[in-house]
This record gives C-alpha cells, sequence and structure tokens, in this order.
C-alpha cells in the first residue's frame, strides 16, 4: 500500500482503507484487507486512480470469498489525490450488514479448518452472536467466539458444526445480557441513599425497568424530574448513574447553554472553526459510554435551539455529530431536572406551618413546558418537600460522609442531640431544602474542627463532641485506652 496520500489509521474511527491499489492484489495484500475490512462495523473506502477502479471492482466481485460481502456492502471510491478526511460522511453498518459479513467471513474460515454448516445454522450462530455482544464496535468477542467454536467441533472429531456445540459456544463465551439484572433491588438501594422521595424513586425505577425490557430499543429512556431545589432531583440522577453503569452521571448544567451557540461544545464546532476536529462533549461521552445516564441540569434555563437539540434525541434516539455522523443514544437514559412549575402551598392557603411549603404542580409545569417536550418524557416524576424525619437522615449521612475527612486529620467527631435539633431548626429552609442544612454542617462542624487542629487545641487522637453551634461549643476527650475499649464493647 505504497503511494498513497493517507495512511491506515488517518481516517476517524478506523475506518479501513485500501490505497492507491497498483497491480492485482497479492496473497499479502489480501489478508491485510481481509482483517482491516472484515474486522470493523465500517464500509470499506477505495481511494485509487479513475483507471484503476474498474479492476479493483471487478477482481473483488469476481473472488468467490468477497463476492457476497460487497452485495450488500456501503464501497465508497475515490479519485487518488482527491480525498480529505472531512468530506468523508460514512454510516455505522447496520445489523443487516454485519450478518452479511460475519457471515461469509465464518463461512470462510470454517471451510479453511475443514469444517461444514448449514446454512440455518450458521445464520444462527451470526445472528445469535451479534445479538449477545454488548459492544457495537469491537468484534474482538465474535471472533474469539468462533475459535472457540472451531476447537470444540474438532475436539468432539466432528467435521459439521452442529447446533449443540452453538448453543454450548454462545453459552460460554456470550451468555445473554439481562439488561436489568444491574437494577435487581436497585429501588431499595436508591432509598438507603435518597430520603424524603420513596414514591419518586419508585416511578424512576418501574419505568426504568420497564423501558429496559422493551425488545428492541430505538430512543433513550427520558426522565423529567421536577420539584423544588434542595429536595433529591440531582442527588438521585447521580445513584441512579453509579447503580445502573457502575460510573459517575454526565452532568450537563444547562445554564451554562442560555445562548444558541453553545449549542456546538455539545456535538462539536463546525467545520472550520476552532476544535472542528474533537468532538463535542456530549458526543465524546456517549461515544466513551453509549448506556451513559445524562443529567440536563435545570432545563429550563437553556436556548430555545439547545432545547430543540435534546427534542429530537428524544424522539430519535440519535443526533448528528461535526463531522456529519450519526451518534446513537438509544441506549443511554437521559434525566432532566427543573425548579419550574413549583408553587407555594400556603400562598393557596393549605398548611399551618408558618413557613410555606414549594411543591411541584402538574398544572404549572405544563404551562411551564411545551407540549412537544412533556410528550416526549417516558415519565414526570413529582419530588416532595423534605420532611423533619428526611431531614435528620441526610444530616446523619453527612455526617458520615465528613469522616474520611477527620479520619485524615487523626480525629473522631461526633454530633451531640442537642447540636442536631440546632441544625434542622436553623438550617430548614423550604425553599433550597437540604441545602442551607448541608452547607451550615461546613460551617459549625467541619470548620470549627479543622481550626482546632490547626491551632492544635484538637490534637491527633482526640475525640470531639459538638455540643451545639454555638461558638467555643466544642468538647474534647482524650482517646480511648485499649482497656477502656475492651470494657466498652
Amino acid at each position: 500500500m505504497t503511494g498513497t496520500i493517507l495512511q491506515y489509521g488517518d481516517l476517524p474511527n478506523s475506518i479501513p482503507v485500501c490505497c492507491d491499489i497498483v497491480d492485482y492484489m497479492n496473497d499479502e495484500l489480501w489478508e491485510t484487507f481481509d482483517i482491516n475490512f472484515l474486522r470493523s462495523n465500517h464500509p470499506v473506502i477505495i481511494v485509487a486512480r479513475n483507471d484503476q477502479r474498474k479492476d479493483i471492482q471487478d477482481q473483488m466481485k469476481d473472488d468467490a470469498y468477497f463476492s457476497g460481502c460487497l452485495e450488500d456492502a456501503q464501497t465508497h471510491y475515490m479519485p487518488h489525490g482527491m480525498c480529505k478526511t472531512s468530506e468523508l460522511k460514512i454510516a455505522p453498518l447496520t445489523d443487516d450488514e454485519k450478518k452479511v459479513y460475519f457471515a461469509h467471513y465464518f463461512d470462510y474460515i470454517l471451510m479453511e479448518n475443514g469444517l461444514k454448516c448449514s446454512s440455518k445454522n450458521l445464520n444462527h450462530f451470526v445472528e445469535q452472536a451479534i445479538k449477545r455482544s454488548e459492544d457495537k464496535k469491537d468484534f474482538s468477542k465474535i471472533f474469539k467466539t468462533l475459535d472457540h467454536l472451531i476447537v470444540l467441533t474438532k475436539q468432539e472429531k466432528q467435521d459439521v458444526v452442529s447446533r449443540p456445540l452453538i448453543k454450548q459456544t454462545l453459552d460460554e463465551k456470550l451468555p445473554i445480557h439481562d439488561p436489568r439484572a444491574p437494577l435487581m433491588d436497585m429501588d431499595n438501594r436508591l432509598k438507603k441513599q435518597i430520603f424524603g422521595q420513596d414514591e419518586a424513586i419508585d416511578k424512576a425505577y418501574e419505568t426504568i425497568l420497564s423501558m429496559l425490557d422493551t425488545a428492541k430499543r430505538d430512543k433513550p429512556v427520558v426522565l423529567g424530574f421536577f420539584g423544588p431545589s434542595g429536595v433529591g432531583k440531582t442527588a438521585l440522577a447521580e445513584e441512579i448513574s453509579k447503580a445502573m453503569t457502575g460510573k459517575n452521571v454526565v452532568k450537563i448544567n444547562m445554564g451554562e447553554y442560555s445562548e444558541s451557540f453553545k449549542s456546538s461544545i455539545l456535538t462539536g464546532s463546525a467545520k472550520g472553526y476552532l476544535d472542528s476536529d474533537e468532538d463535542g462533549f456530549l458526543a465524546k461521552a456517549i461515544k466513551e459510554n453509549p448506556k451513559a445516564v445524562i443529567l440536563l441540569d435545570e432545563f429550563e434555563k437553556a436556548h430555545p435551539k439547545v432545547q430543540q437539540l435534546f427534542l429530537g434525541i428524544f424522539d430519535k434516539g440519535s443526533v448528528l455529530d461535526n463531522h456529519s455522523g450519526q451518534i446513537d443514544m438509544s441506549d443511554a437514559t437521559i434525566i432532566l431536572t427543573s425548579n419550574a412549575g413549583v408553587r407555594s402551598q400556603n400562598a393557596l392557603g393549605f398548611g399551618s406551618d408558618s413557613s410555606p411549603a414549594y411543591v411541584a404542580d402538574e398544572k404549572l409545569i405544563q404551562q411551564s413546558f411545551a407540549p412537544e417536550l412533556l410528550g416526549r418524557l417516558d415519565a414526570q416524576i413529582l419530588f416532595k418537600p423534605l420532611d423533619d424525619k428526611a431531614l435528620g437522615k441526610i444530616v446523619d449521612k453527612n455526617m458520615m460522609s465528613l469522616r474520611p475527612r477527620f479520619d485524615k486529620l487523626g480525629v473522631q467527631v461526633t454530633l451531640s442531640k442537642k447540636a442536631k435539633e440546632e441544625l434542622l431548626l436553623e438550617g430548614k429552609n423550604p425553599m433550597y431544602g437540604a441545602r442551607p442544612i448541608l452547607s451550615l454542617m461546613r460551617q459549625k462542624v467541619k470548620l470549627p474542627v479543622e481550626i482546632g487542629v490547626l491551632k492544635k487545641k484538637i490534637k491527633k487522637g482526640n475525640r470531639v463532641v459538638v455540643n451545639s453551634l454555638k461558638k467555643d461549643s466544642l468538647t474534647v476527650l482524650p482517646k480511648l485506652s485499649k482497656s477502656s475499649q475492651t470494657k466498652s464493647g
């Protein structure tokens, strides 16, 4: 492959390229082309001089192995010296095209190993291998599965691949993946992390479970979280991401996209602009993890053009990137949050508390968002104001989250009952939920302990009791001796 203006790897997504073939392909070149062509989920591009195009095309069609592959393949011919990476618009192969490729390839490999397989069994093996493969781009597991099938058949001293051996191979190398497996008992696990929102958790869990149970999804799961600030909308999205993917949520602060031109940050800059060769934030996140959980925080603050971009994703399950390639988002889970549609209960004559409670109202939500957006949501989930019991659990959880910091300082910190009551009383703010309490804990618990350690009033190994939120209300106790620990145990 000499005398070419393109080298393998220059093109995006490792598109196999056969460049400037001067003479007929020799065996070595066929072998290279074979690997690159069939072990990719992209069409082949042939870059050659115009006078060579027909010879190359005829030769490949005459070859018994490639003739079937090329019947349905998307083969692109571009004149030598006239091609640029940015001009190539390559669509990924469909499942049907993959079946054609793998069927011919597997048949060829089996024949090379002296084995036979009926068309029915071969097509069944190919279909199941593609279906069971979790990665839509990496086919290495499928090839390893074929290798294992060949080994098993030879071990059984058979020259015909049987259906039982195919089943055994698939079960061993590509076991059926149940997309609901990570969700088993997820609702109960979420309730141990998010407090006071059991109804919202149940509805989110049931919606996700029902969507994943769909035979073939062509669009992402889209949830709308509505409610006042600080009640757990973002926290629930983060916990759902950890439970489903084991990774942090992909958070997009929609307030940063209040201008129309900023949509390019998500999909990538257009050709001719700075960084046009790089993927946008959203495109990169989905390419790295197609099953990502994406959080669109404060969706109502985004520019209508940016909102329109996501409406297309909700509806079609894909979006065009800056390379004019389709980004498949059908396996993603998208959660949008909003404070819009929240009203004060007491202002409308409800409740007896002097401080109003802020709740999400379905009618106000419908007035705040366009019908085409709400109609594309798989579920509208309303979050309730947090009661004192939920806020108390949040205080306990936050104390647990501060423990690593205190351990690093070498001290043990506990909160007295009085201090906890003061936190709930002073920090309670229905408009902002748990956020004021968490801020108060940083100021009245974490900071005084850190200052005490810095001034050496608290030494490594001391036990500290926060008696109240007033100044100088820390009680410093000596470290328990081993004998005391034994007695207390």
